[in-house]
């Protein structure tokens, strides 16, 4: 039996704010009562701006409950803000953030008072939202090749950030790029992974090989097939996965997040699609790094 993941989020926070400053700009529905959970959204672009005329469609929750649905348009301080109050100490915010030219960003807040009574906690968060463009290495976009490959690329990067289900990993942005390794021609993309690992389960050499299986293979494939014929301009990929590794026995330990990198041939990528090479091969043919350092990986027993 393969060791549990947990599918997680790695880069989700919340940021537990006191008081609540409004302002002019703010598009806000009244909360009212003594004690409300108080929400606030600030929808800005990549660069941290505030982004104006965004749509967020939410629903709040007492606990389990659904108690509104409701949606709002950012004015030019990009925040949305909303609250109530609770039969319990909990409630979830869960919102759905879009605008034409970005891509949608969907998430979830939460409020749980516990055994602390807050005079009017808010539970702010930044939601991003981001373009095709904005996945590119910036020192890339320049010298970014035009016809069909330039088209091949913002294709992959469209398919990447759309996601199907919450536990594929996430493109990150700035990532992608064309690069020469040895005088050779690799696509370079990051991605966060969405699975927790347990770091008690695995040796260093065994991670290595379930992350190239989990993730780093299932992203050059999505690579390949989007690139089609372009892929035969490149010499294979260069995978980078952000992934969370912590120990599951030590609830105070809140682990580390450790970059998992990979050189795949596409040649050798192709062979293996062919079901002329197996996985473990193409993963022993492959050159794996753990935080900057060259690793053997070891196929799961």
């Amino acid at each position: 039996m393969k060791p549990a993941a947990f599918f997680v989020s790695i880069c989700a926070a919340l940021v537990l704010l006191s008081g609540c400053a409004g302002s002019p700009m703010t598009r806000h529905e009244g909360i009212g009562g003594p004690s409300p959970h108080s929400y606030r959204l600030v929808v800005v672009d990549r660069d941290g701006a505030t982004v104006e005329g965004a749509s967020v469609e939410y629903t709040l929750y007492d606990n389990k409950r659904p108690v509104k649905s409701s949606s709002l348009t950012t004015g030019p301080d990009g925040i949305v803000e909303d609250g109530l109050e609770t039969s319990r100490n909990r409630s979830r915010m869960e919102y759905r953030v879009t605008k034409k030219g970005y891509y949608e960003n969907r998430g979830e807040l939460l409020s749980d008072y516990g055994a602390t009574q807050y005079e009017k906690p808010v539970n702010s968060d930044n939601v991003r939202l981001l373009r095709t463009v904005d996945y590119l290495d910036p020192a890339f976009v320049t010298a970014l090749p035009g016809g069909a490959l330039k088209n091949s690329l913002l294709s992959f990067i469209d398919r990447m950030a759309r996601r199907v289900s919450r536990t594929d990993p996430v493109l990150m942005d700035g990532s992608v790029a064309l690069v020469r390794i040895q005088n050779r021609n690799y696509l370079r993309f990051a991605v966060d992974d969405a699975i927790m690992y347990n770091v008690e389960a695995f040796t260093k050499a065994r991670l290595v090989g379930r992350i190239f299986s989990d993730t780093a293979l299932k992203t050059a494939i999505t690579a390949h097939e989007t690139l089609g014929d372009s892929a035969n301009m490149l010499f294979g990929y260069d995978v980078r996965v952000l992934a969370l590794v912590r120990p599951f026995c030590d609830p105070e330990d809140r682990g580390a997040v450790r970059e998992y990198r990979y050189l795949i041939s596409e040649t050798e990528l192709k062979r293996h699609l062919g079901r002329e090479i197996t996985e473990d091969t193409l993963m022993e043919q492959s050159t794996a790094f753990l935080d900057g350092q060259p690793i053997k990986p070891a196929k799961i027993p």
